[in-house]
């Protein structure tokens, strides 16, 4: 039998509208991180995170694998000062603060 009285938190999280081609100013004084975290099931994955302005507030951005290595070679904050992204808005459990984890972009100068 189907209960439609119980949320599907998954469903939901799936359902998140990805946000196209927004530019933002690069916030350069908090730099960049690039590293490697080790899954729970054995895997690695490349993290790549940077800052960027989002209506006067700080957003912590993140990018994973083929994104985060392209992001690796190309960021440079004396070429680039904004960025253009398409993007999820995500919750960070540690945080508890909104996070874009970043699907495409492109530095303009």
């Amino acid at each position: 039998m189907y209960n439609n009285n119980r949320s599907n938190n998954n469903f939901q999280r799936r359902n998140d509208d990805i946000i196209s081609n927004v530019q933002f100013p690069i916030i350069g004084d908090k730099g960049t991180n690039f590293k490697t975290v080790n899954s729970k099931d054995g895997g690695s994955h490349d993290l790549f995170e940077f800052w960027v302005e989002d209506n006067g507030n700080e957003v912590h951005c993140i990018a994973w694998d083929d994104v985060a290595n392209k992001l690796k070679s190309e960021f440079n904050f004396d070429n680039f000062k904004n960025i253009i992204i398409t993007y999820k808005k995500r919750l960070n459990k540690f945080t508890e603060k909104t996070d874009y984890s970043v699907r495409e972009f492109s530095l303009v100068a």
